[in-house]
């Protein structure tokens, strides 16, 4: 894996201080794959290993050292190859898992006290049989501290993001070789994954979707990137390809997103692609170190209100990206502070005053000390191909 043990050690050492300061005896925190809202991310930080399949945990401990449970034979052999953590006991079944998390526990001497874990993603069957095995034992929550340390990306993760946002550009690239009309829209979205895949990518969320763009209400076939109804679409000369192209690299996310014509050009999309390209650039003025996430956002809404009265920006303003796809949502309301590393996707989402006709488009920016920076190199004009 490439964040290194040392950089894992240092993580584990953040950790335990988090347990020492809130009198816990121990952590623990399930994995999975999904690309989801800064829920898997807890246990990807700490263990630094790729989900198959199965559920996984990873658990911690003031004084001891961690231990981890995978979810198959395979998959052990490949962590005890490769991760830091030396204790992996493998499991047969999904819920062994639960029986095994009280095993660590009371062999490490947790049988009473607290223990910190992330209660919104623990499943009820795990929080039940734990409840009932040590009823000594008080189950507390420590997502909050744990995404203090993700929102503070240490240096191997900053160059995660922007390796993964290099794999982005390239797919971007590629995906312009293979679109023209007559092609799926998932051969589209084949072409984007193999790319991902083969330049190193450990995963990747990609949506691609075809249809007319218009600014006329009724007239606006264009849709979001959304990859279930990818199998069948044929693209048509005239439309608007939307590109949502997400890589992950060794658990890091980054995504750009795009908008093509095919075969002929569109004065009504470069109209809305530069209005995007606008609210983009209100953000990143609002982009600056020790400055929340909020007001960022606030300062985006109320510059683009005086720059057009025909459109608007949605609730869609982006999201941060981490170890999860969304590690926080881009709202007026975030209190999240803006520091050095973190990495957000800008992707303002443009409509009409009505409502109508949305579209949204972005790159995965980095804060600096000084501001942001654009992570992509892809230019941002609509390509006729």
């Amino acid at each position: 894996m490439l964040i290194s043990k040392d950089m894992m050690r240092s993580r584990y050492e953040s950790a335990r201080k988090i347990m020492k300061d809130n009198d816990l005896k121990a952590m623990f925190f399930f994995g999975d794959r999904h690309p989801g809202d800064e829920l898997t991310g807890d246990f990807q930080y700490f263990t630094n290993t790729f989900i198959w399949y199965r559920r996984h945990c990873v658990l911690l401990f003031p004084d001891h050292e961690p231990s981890l449970i995978s979810g198959s034979w395979i998959q052990t052999s490949h962590v005890k190859r490769w991760c830091w953590i030396d204790d992996c006991r493998m499991v047969r079944s999904d819920e062994d898992v639960f029986n095994f998390i009280v095993s660590i526990l009371t062999e490490r001497g947790v049988t009473s006290g607290r223990v910190g874990t992330n209660l919104y993603f623990l499943y009820v069957s795990a929080e039940r049989y734990i409840r009932e095995k040590l009823p000594n034992v008080e189950l507390v929550e420590m997502h909050p501290e744990i995404m203090k340390l993700r929102l503070n990306p240490d240096m191997e993760a900053r160059a995660l993001v922007r390796k993964s946002s290099e794999i982005a550009d390239g797919a971007y690239a590629h995906a312009l070789k293979h679109i023209k009309a007559g092609v799926t829209e998932n051969k589209v979205r084949a072409e984007i994954d193999n790319y991902i895949y083969a330049a190193g990518g450990d995963d990747c969320f990609t949506g691609v979707a075809a249809g007319r763009y218009s600014n006329v209400p009724g007239k606006n076939k264009a849709r979001f990137a959304w990859p279930p109804t990818a199998a069948l679409n044929k693209i048509e000369p005239g439309d608007t390809v939307v590109l949502e192209i997400t890589p992950r690299l060794d658990g890091y996310w980054s995504q750009i997103v795009r908008f093509v014509s095919v075969s002929e050009p569109n004065p009504e999309l470069v109209e809305i692609n530069d209005y995007i390209q606008k609210s983009i650039e209100f953000a990143v003025e609002g982009v600056q170190p020790g400055k929340t996430i909020g007001s960022m956002c606030r300062a985006v809404r109320e510059k683009f209100a005086a720059y057009t009265n025909e459109y608007t920006i949605g609730h869609n303003i982006g999201h941060l990206c981490g170890l999860d796809l969304t590690d926080g949502n881009l709202l007026d309301d975030s209190e999240v502070m803006m520091v050095p590393g973190l990495a957000l996707i800008i992707h303002p989402s443009v409509m009409r005053l009505d409502g109508t006709c949305e579209l949204f488009g972005g790159d995965t920016f980095m804060v600096t000390e000084t501001g942001c920076e654009n992570l992509m190199k892809s230019d941002t004009k609509i390509h006729v191909v």
